[in-house]
């Protein structure tokens, strides 16, 4: 919401231009790639990590050392993990935010024909097709030509629900794994509890920062007074948010 003010702000349409649009573009693969390195990472580190704990009888090739003899190795894959989960989150909310402005230039290119801007934001860049194909209502900017029955919507809620529950199991096995991997660790001594107070409190701020894009805000444009002095007079600009051009959707 705050680009489309920003954009009813250029009138003549010199800075929000079809260049700007494809560096946005770029911008956005970019954030895409450092997702899915960083979503690799973690699924590496965490299945390293689930070896050292419960791969018992694994040895290390041309020794008889097991895995879990390495020095420090717990620790070490341990950190690497939660630090990855964590990035991840943030990786996460930046390809998200780089999302929302490219859907935001289709927004309102299909304004003036009425027409699903998600389309045109699929043909640009990669989004989560599945996400807009079930659910009850496709075309959430405008006039719906798709009416689902009751059947479908019964399935697509318990598709959804199913979907829900399975990206939390998956988010609750890494956690379990960094959180036996710091229980291993603790022995009641003063490091190694401080050590799983660190893994918390990187695991949790991977957590909360991808609840970021879960919050509403307010819809209201402020007025905002700069006042500029050219020479002994002072000139006071007002900039008022023209709500009912930039904020107009269709829910």
């Amino acid at each position: 919401m705050t680009l489309d003010i920003e954009m009813s702000l250029d009138k003549e349409g010199v800075v929000f231009t079809p260049e700007l649009y494809q560096k946005y573009l770029s911008m956005h693969r970019e954030a895409l790639s450092r997702r899915d390195a960083t979503l690799k990472s973690v699924v590496l580190s965490d299945v390293i990590l689930a070896l050292l704990l419960f791969g018992k009888n694994i040895t290390i090739p041309g020794t008889t050392l097991g895995i879990q003899d390495i020095p420090a190795a717990l620790h070490t894959v341990a950190v690497f993990s939660s630090f990855n989960f964590m990035m991840l989150g943030v990786a996460f909310f930046n390809e998200q935010a780089y999302q929302s402005i490219v859907s935001q230039f289709n927004i309102r290119r299909s304004k003036t024909l009425e027409i699903d801007p998600d389309f045109l934001t699929a043909a640009d860049s990669f989004t989560e097709f599945h996400i807009k194909l079930f659910r009850p209502k496709m075309n959430i900017w405008g006039v719906d030509f798709f009416h689902p029955g009751l059947g479908f919507r019964m399935f697509y809620g318990f598709l959804s629900m199913l979907l829900l529950f399975g990206i939390l199991a998956v988010l609750a096995l890494h956690l379990f794994i960094v959180s036996f991997a710091g229980y291993e660790t603790l022995t009641g001594a003063l490091l190694p509890t401080a050590f799983c107070i660190i893994l918390g409190v990187i695991n949790l701020a991977g957590v909360l920062v991808t609840l970021v894009p879960s919050f509403g805000f307010s819809d209201s444009a402020p007025v905002k007074a700069s006042t500029s002095l050219v020479g002994s007079t002072a000139a006071t600009v007002v900039v008022a948010g023209e709500k009912a051009d930039a904020l107009k959707r269709t829910d």
